[in-house]
């Protein structure tokens, strides 16, 4: 295990991809992150956020990308994802209750604020900041 790794994907804005990039990110934090715990909470909340920036960040316009870098900086997992879209106030997004799968949106969010240990957003919502540490 090597805390200098780094995983860095640039994403073309469509959903065509996330088969492929969870699989790549839940390959990395298998290799990297030795606690499960971690290593699976890691992987939600990337894919959670991944979703938001292709569906919500770059309106899945093909012509705008999506970063993403997980870095394992034991004990804490950061992961980064930056879109290209007009960002957004974090604070007026909606957030659904956690187990309502009624609600219009939000679930993603909740789920991020829920299973990270900090979410913080930056460039005007454009990357969201994501750190995730053994509980």
């Amino acid at each position: 295990m090597s805390e200098s790794s780094e995983l860095a994907l640039t994403l073309p804005s469509t959903f065509a991809v996330m088969d492929d990039v969870t699989a790549e990110i839940q390959h990395f934090l298998d290799e990297h992150v030795p606690d499960e715990d971690v290593s699976f909470r890691t992987a939600l909340v990337a894919s959670e956020a991944i979703t938001n920036a292709l569906e919500h960040g770059n309106g899945l316009d093909a012509s705008k990308t999506v970063t993403v870098r997980i870095a394992p900086n034991l004990p804490a997992v950061r992961v980064e994802v930056t879109d290209e879209g007009p960002g957004f106030d974090p604070a007026s997004a909606p957030r659904s209750e956690l187990g309502d799968f009624t609600s219009e949106g939000g679930r993603g969010l909740t789920l991020m604020y829920e299973l990270a240990d900090e979410v913080l957003f930056e460039d005007d919502g454009r990357m969201c900041i994501l750190l995730v540490r053994p509980r």
